[in-house]
């Protein structure tokens, strides 16, 4: 994978939760659940923005002494 910013989508159908509160928690305990089981559903990863974090520190200029 390279580095940088990515979209991750994960699609969960969602029953009986009355409001946004109750969906968050059904989420957040199907993924503990699942995590306990080291299972994981199918994600979907989009880079958004990827960051070079290629460097070359061969040639670094000499340093300046003002004194």
């Amino acid at each position: 994978m390279k580095n940088g910013t990515y979209k991750v989508v994960l699609t969960i159908d969602l029953f009986e939760c009355a409001d946004e509160e109750e969906g968050r928690n059904a989420v957040a305990n199907m993924l503990s659940d699942m995590l306990d089981d080291d299972e994981f559903p199918e994600v979907d990863f989009e880079l958004t923005e990827e960051l070079d974090m290629e460097y070359n520190t061969e040639n670094e200029p000499a340093e300046l002494n003002f004194e």
